[in-house]
């Protein structure tokens, strides 16, 4: 978000290139992110988020994890960029991109693809919205292995046995992971307030509490819930110092045998290509490791 003593701005100055628009959804990372690499290359990086309707219809405790994960990136963004966050917006994205674009100079909007019902009628309205305005809606490669159209049987058809599945994903193998973020960001704030216009919003001036409905499960989530962002790295990488026991340990729920890393993956904190390469590797590297038995895939 920008900074509480920047000014909003109604139109994008023309000294300053149109920056490149990333929009946040879920793909909290910096590391193996190929929608903001693309609005990076395209000019200073723009990340907006949205508290549209289908954020807000997660449940309280998904809410609060969002939240951290949200601080968490915002964060690390002001720490990359000297000072220049998240912009948030309360509000649809169909309703604030068009003139969002307008204002910045802008034409594309880049988004990590999410194939799922509810984020695909989503994609379609700001597509058809922005499309208005001479604007494009850029889809990358997401929180995935590989997209599920490259996964289909011999008919044409999804999987519905794990066993084949996973053989197919073998013989494809998974995207090659895209590098990290520089570590030294060039940030222009689209922190402006577009023309007014009916339910068009300004942005929020600070991230505000997701889960005010979140009352006696708080605490208990305060209390054992694990580090947001960029720590999922570390915990993966302390999971692969003892994995060679998970096979045989994974269903021993009085043992830390398994990796902890799903709210990590179901946020894109850390993305599973990224674990998937830095597994095998490991796996290379000491090729006598014990593995043992039962799945390969880290829970």
């Amino acid at each position: 978000m920008p900074a509480p003593d920047m000014p909003a701005t109604d139109t994008a100055s023309p000294a300053v290139p149109a920056p490149g628009i990333f929009w946040l959804t879920r793909d909290f990372r910096f590391d193996d992110n190929p929608a903001l690499l693309a609005a990076l290359a395209e000019g200073p990086l723009a990340v907006h988020f949205f508290l549209d309707r289908l954020t807000l219809a997660q449940g309280a405790a998904s809410r609060w994890r969002l939240e951290r994960a949200l601080r968490a990136f915002d964060a690390e963004l002001r720490r990359r960029t000297g000072g220049t966050g998240i912009t948030l917006w309360q509000g649809e994205p169909e309703a604030v991109f068009p003139a969002l674009l307008q204002s910045a100079g802008a034409r594309s909007i880049h988004q990590s693809d999410w194939p799922a019902p509810e984020m695909r009628a989503l994609q379609t309205r700001v597509r058809n919205a922005v499309q208005r305005v001479g604007g494009e809606l850029v889809l990358h490669a997401g929180h995935l292995l590989v997209h599920p159209r490259l996964l289909r049987t011999q008919q044409g058809a999804g999987f519905k046995v794990y066993t084949p599945f996973a053989r197919a994903l073998r013989r494809i193998g998974p995207d090659r992971p895209a590098p990290d973020a520089p570590q030294r960001i060039t940030a222009q704030a689209c922190a402006f307030a577009p023309a007014p216009a009916a339910g068009i919003p300004a942005p929020l001036p600070a991230i505000p509490d997701l889960a005010p409905d979140l009352h006696r499960g708080r605490a208990a989530l305060e209390t054992f819930a694990l580090p947001a962002g960029e720590a999922a790295h570390a915990r993966f990488g302390a999971f692969l110092d003892q994995a060679a026991g998970y096979g045989d340990l994974r269903d021993r729920p009085d043992l830390e045998a398994t990796s902890g890393l799903s709210e990590h993956l179901a946020l894109g904190e850390i993305s599973p290509r990224r674990i998937w390469a830095r597994a095998r590797l490991a796996a290379e590297a000491d090729p006598a490791a014990p593995r043992g038995s039962g799945a390969s895939c880290p829970r």
